[in-house]
């Protein structure tokens, strides 16, 4: 997306640049309370790169080992959608880093491990109609999970797996079988649910697009 593209945010208008530029001043490479780190750290990879360090508005400088670092350090757990914004966030730096170089060649080996080891689980706690739980980044629910939750879960986890190197993937019969259950939740799902539901249906029917 170009950077002049005009946002909505809230009642104000904003351009991408404006959202780059607030990432790269106030994003740090620790938990900070209100920050999404994985959606800071993915805005600034794809946006900065090839520039490999910077300052930000206290002074400090940060480079993408740091946020790298951090994103191996945190428990999938804590990542938003039930983990999943980890391992898309990994697959977007792993990407980047194979076209310009971002981070140390240490540091990106062990991003590919990690993923691999990701990708290891999710063959582990893939369900037995191709979805994903919330089982799969061992998050235990307060309450009873809606039943959109695996659908939101499984579409979201594909798409991060159609990001990876095709290395650090799960095989592609647990990919089949995943876009088999998202198949079948299209099929059975009247207008006004996906029109209610639209976050996980967006991203089941981006998912479904990349398989092809």
């Amino acid at each position: 997306m170009a950077t002049d593209t005009a946002c909505g945010i809230g009642d104000e208008t904003a351009c991408v640049k404006d959202i780059v530029r607030d990432c790269l001043l106030n994003t740090q490479a620790r938990d900070v309370s209100g920050q999404d780190l994985e959606w800071a750290i993915t805005t600034l990879v794809l946006y900065l790169a090839p520039t490999r360090f910077w300052e930000h508005r206290w002074g400090e400088t940060v480079t993408f080992d740091d946020f790298a670092r951090h994103l191996l350090e945190r428990p999938v757990g804590h990542y938003a959608c039930i983990g999943t914004h980890k391992l898309s966030a990994l697959a977007v730096v792993l990407q980047v880093h194979e076209r310009c170089s971002i981070v140390a060649p240490g540091i990106a080996e062990e991003l590919r491990e990690e993923c691999r080891r990701l990708s290891g689980v999710l063959c582990q706690t893939q369900q037995r109609d191709g979805s994903w739980t919330e089982a799969w980044a061992g998050v235990r629910m307060i309450r009873t999970p809606a039943p959109w939750m695996t659908l939101h879960a499984t579409g979201h986890l594909v798409e991060a797996e159609m990001l990876l190197p095709a290395d650090c993937r799960v095989p592609g019969e647990c990919l089949e079988r995943a876009g088999a259950y998202l198949a079948r939740e299209f099929a059975r799902a009247t207008e006004s649910t996906v029109a209610s539901l639209y976050c996980p249906y967006s991203h089941a029917a981006h998912a479904l697009c990349q398989l092809g």
